[in-house]
């Protein structure tokens, strides 16, 4: 909230009301229904790792689970209690499979990094000489050197024997590790699973940069869409530290910052974020609704049937 706080003591907030009673509503429903989407694509996504994990979980199932996950983003920082929401209930109603569920959000999340890092990489690619910032390109240079490592630790056994190492002669927690790296390891042996996977991410991410573009337009805002597929997947990775409730203030001021170095008048880049964060926000109190109105009771009934 402090990064909030200072981004308004720079941001004159006149601006960013002038722009938003501008904005095209029209166009921003577009993008609502668009980020709408996404989400679903997210539960189609975390169904088929689970299904390459050896788990048919329904998809209305995953839905409830997924959807009512999302309110926690309003409250906890970032992606982390989402994830142990979603993945707790879902254990408890598959209790023999802790370890698979476990990977499959570690592979979900993987996925989403990956595409992202892609995403910008080609996009950088194509448009690297409309960006002229080093910090543009630092940051990039970032993305992939973690996507690297990343994909080394998950995806080798050598690698991870090396990390193995450094735990000493801590035997038991050693092997507990290497019975849940197994679980990761299978997308490597499944290739054209994870590609599956790695293919509806990159939709979901695509249709992401997507969205702050069309909403960009509705603010006015008429620029190269190369700088979006640049900057975006930068924006989205800071945002999902876990610092803040949605990504709360990091995502603005990371934002602001790099669109600035691009020309973009501040108020208008934190005008087209806070929309963002307006969607978040909707799709939380949604998923509240869900836990509270439909699956709460599912839960209570599971819960009944158990005991019975």
């Amino acid at each position: 909230m402090s990064l909030v706080f200072i981004i308004f003591k720079l941001i004159p907030y006149q601006e960013l009301i002038g722009h938003l009673k501008k904005t095209n509503l029209y166009i921003l429903g577009l993008a609502f229904s668009i980020f709408f989407f996404t989400h679903l694509l997210g539960v189609l996504r975390w169904k088929v790792v689970l299904k390459t994990l050896d788990l048919n979980i329904k998809f209305k199932e995953l839905f409830f689970l997924f959807f009512s996950s999302l309110f926690l983003n309003l409250i906890f920082p970032s992606l982390i209690a989402q994830d142990v929401f979603r993945g707790g209930l879902l254990s408890y109603k598959q209790p023999n499979s802790l370890k698979k569920i476990t990977a499959s959000l570690i592979i979900d999340r993987f996925s989403g990094f990956l595409a992202l890092t892609l995403i910008v990489l080609i996009s950088f690619s194509l448009g690297g000489n409309l960006v002229r910032s080093r910090v543009i390109v630092f940051s990039v240079l970032i993305l992939t050197i973690l996507m690297f490592f990343s994909f080394l630790f998950i995806g080798s056994k050598q690698v991870f024997r090396v990390f193995l190492i450094f735990l000493g002669k801590a035997e038991r927690l050693k092997g507990r590790l290497t019975e849940f790296h197994n679980c990761l390891y299978i997308f490597r042996k499944k290739s054209f699973s994870f590609l599956k996977i790695l293919s509806i991410s990159l939709v979901i991410q695509s249709l992401v940069v997507a969205v702050f573009y069309i909403v960009g337009l509705s603010f006015g805002l008429r620029i190269n869409f190369l700088f979006y597929f640049i900057l975006i997947p930068i924006v989205m990775t800071v945002a999902n530290l876990p610092l803040t409730s949605a990504g709360l203030g990091t995502r603005e001021f990371t934002m602001v910052y790099l669109f600035s170095k691009i020309g973009v008048e501040k108020s208008l880049a934190l005008g087209i974020s806070l929309m963002n964060f307006f969607f978040i926000v909707i799709l939380g109190l949604l998923g509240g609704v869900l836990y509270v109105a439909f699956y709460s009771r599912r839960l209570q009934s599971y819960k009944q049937n158990s005991r019975d």
